[in-house]
């Protein structure tokens, strides 16, 4: 009975170790597929080559331990490789993330330069304008958190925006920043095909690319956040 039991035990890990072994084949095979070195071709040897490579290592060589051994040195490398791929400013980029923007203070007075406003015909048909806007911080009168619902009520893209004096209204929105010839992948995404931008634009630009432009349309809520100021030598909000 014992001798059974062991043996179910043993195939049992087996199965759970091969599934973790699989699990982790196919993401070094995706990592290196999509950002791998050389063209799309070279990029896809290397990831198939990566999986046969491991399917014939565990299937032919005697000594399983010292097969999984080598299997997790060659997956940390790909592991380390990767995680070292650098972030880039310089690419191509599409018009509508193509510039950062970054902020100027004099006391209460900030300006921010590159505030997307862009006149927009079709999602994909606009007049780019960055512009250079000036705002009193003594004038800041609202904060919304704003939900933009674009796959279902279970993926929302989350932006915030800040009033002043109750006329301009500021959006800041972390995007996926694509460059030209790009589309979006979540697949993609997972291994480091695309950077990310901090856009600030005008309201009516943010969100009215969504609600009025793309299509299908997306859904957008717009909740007014309520806070009170507390006074102390570091001045906070609480919410």
């Amino acid at each position: 009975m014992r001798r059974v039991l062991r043996r179910v035990l043993r195939w049992a890990g087996g199965i759970v170790v091969g599934l973790i072994v699989a699990i982790m084949a196919a993401w070094c095979a995706g990592a290196l597929y999509y950002s791998g070195p050389g063209s799309s071709r070279t990029r896809t040897i290397l990831a198939v080559a990566f999986v046969v490579a491991t399917a014939l290592a565990f299937l032919l060589l005697p000594r399983r331990g010292w097969t999984l051994g080598g299997f997790l040195v060659a997956f940390a490398a790909v592991l380390v490789w990767w995680i070292l791929i650098p972030a880039s400013n310089e690419r191509n980029w599409q018009a509508e993330v193509a510039v950062t923007p970054w902020v100027s203070q004099d006391g209460d007075r900030i300006t921010i330069h590159g505030v997307r406003n862009f006149e927009y015909r079709t999602e994909t048909d606009f007049t780019p304008r960055w512009e250079d806007r000036t705002y009193d911080l003594r004038e800041l009168d609202s904060a919304d958190l704003i939900a933009v619902y674009w796959a279902g009520k279970t993926i929302a893209h989350i932006m915030v925006s800040f009033g002043f004096a109750g006329r301009d209204y500021l959006a800041v929105s972390i995007e996926t920043r694509k460059a030209r010839g790009q589309s979006y992948s979540t697949l993609a995404g997972i291994f480091k095909q695309y950077e990310l931008v901090y856009i600030v634009g005008d309201e009516r630009d943010l969100l009215g690319v969504r609600t009025s432009y793309r299509q299908p349309q997306e859904d957008v809520y717009v909740y007014r956040l309520q806070g009170r100021a507390r006074t102390s030598a570091a001045s906070s909000w609480t919410t």
